[in-house]
């Protein structure tokens, strides 16, 4: 087996930025010395997703109509990180956001690299079962999330109808449901 080398940042350049992301526009000299001009690459914020499991064996979801897409699909409770906050205050923060849920123990599982060919973005994955139930939500501006109980079954089979479309939750829940044995 071979060991693969690191390419060389020769230069960098910032594209485009807004809130969400940066744009970057990169020189690099490849193994071997051959240099690639322009390769494009997303700096993304880190987000956070958070696994939550109530003691009669049902998980929370959350389903909204996900942008340009235009589709509407089920996923965990996620948001990103804000600027100077560790991932499990985000996952803390997001859960009750968006859910009303308030966990009192959060167990880190992972994280994860998104997209390593197109963004620097990475996901840490959080597992819940102990929790507290308040009807405080607290949705960002455009967010329209409904909340809901499904038991596992209930949720592998969504999984299989397509009905939890972002590849990145499908990935995430696999995990939980190997590292958890659920």
């Amino acid at each position: 087996m071979t060991n693969p080398k690191s390419w060389k940042q020769l230069k960098s350049e910032t594209v485009y930025e807004n809130p969400y992301y940066t744009l970057m526009r990169d020189d690099v000299e490849l193994p071997g010395g051959k240099l690639l001009q322009g390769y494009h690459y997303r700096i993304n914020h880190s987000w956070v997703a958070i696994f939550v499991l109530s003691p009669d064996g049902k998980v929370l979801l959350e389903r909204q109509n996900r942008y340009p897409n235009n589709i509407l699909t089920w996923e965990l409770p996620a948001g990103r990180l804000e600027k100077g906050e560790e991932p499990l205050q985000a996952a803390l923060r997001e859960l009750k956001e968006e859910t009303g849920v308030v966990a009192t123990k959060a167990e880190k599982i992972g994280e994860y690299v998104i997209d390593p060919v197109a963004s620097t973005g990475r996901v840490t994955l959080f597992f819940v079962n102990d929790f507290i139930e308040t009807n405080e939500r607290n949705l960002d501006y455009g967010e329209d999330i409904e909340a809901a109980w499904v038991d596992l079954a209930a949720m592998k089979a969504m999984m299989a109808r397509g009905e939890i479309a972002p590849i990145a939750h499908l990935g995430l829940i696999h995990e939980i449901l190997s590292k958890k044995a659920l």
